[in-house]
């Protein structure tokens, strides 16, 4: 039986390999599984009762995350006389980077390319969710670093290219800057933020937020 005191080490980023994978993160509530054991090992009664769910709801799908190589136990510990299985997250950060890299390279994979638009679709979606919770949680002093920008505009499909490419710079931008920065011994430490880049296809604006 391990020591549960013990720090358990995760890989900071983790590239998914494959779309079950993805597919089984593209769900909130397992998304919410993955977000309550990234720094602290947790039992299935105590995820239960971080997310308002039953304790045989939880254990399913952290069984389907376990199956898929995302959380993994970190050590058993006897809780009321009852040894108890702790999971922790595979990583503190999921990537679908290499699964986007080969739905590119591979137009002709129809299959493969219907399954990945409709997972990472899934999966911003729960990334959004889970990004709405915390910013309603923050206080004014957390918050004085936030920059939004909500704006809904007609496109020719020249211009749309155009944002795309925009954005597709900055998010390399991000990411090379994230690779430098994942190597030092204190990135950890640092300040996290989140940067979600969208561009959504909007068939009516009749619905949509007013622009900010």
């Amino acid at each position: 039986m391990g020591n549960a005191a013990e720090k358990i080490q995760i890989e900071k980023i983790y590239y998914l390999e494959n779309l079950n994978q993805l597919e089984a993160m593209s769900s909130r509530l397992r998304h919410r599984l993955i977000e309550q054991l990234t720094y602290t090992p947790k039992n299935t009664a105590q995820l239960a009762r971080a997310i308002d769910v039953t304790r045989p709801k939880a254990y399913y799908h952290i069984k389907v995350l376990e199956g898929n190589g995302l959380v993994k136990p970190a050590y058993n510990k006897l809780v009321n006389g009852i040894l108890e299985k702790y999971y922790i997250s595979r990583a503190h950060f999921f990537s679908y980077d290499k699964l986007a890299e080969y739905a590119n390279a591979h137009p002709e994979d129809i299959t493969y390319n219907k399954r990945f638009t409709q997972a990472s679709n899934d999966f911003l979606s729960c990334v959004l969710d889970v990004s709405y919770r915390k910013i309603r949680t923050l206080d004014d002093e957390q918050g004085s670093d936030n920059f939004v920008f909500n704006f809904g505009v007609h496109l020719t499909d020249e211009q749309i290219n155009v944002v795309v490419e925009k954005m597709g710079e900055l998010a390399n931008q991000i990411r090379e800057i994230h690779a430098g920065n994942v190597e030092r011994e204190d990135y950890l430490q640092l300040p996290y933020f989140k940067t979600i880049l969208v561009n959504l296809p909007l068939k009516s604006p009749v619905d949509e937020a007013p622009n900010l």
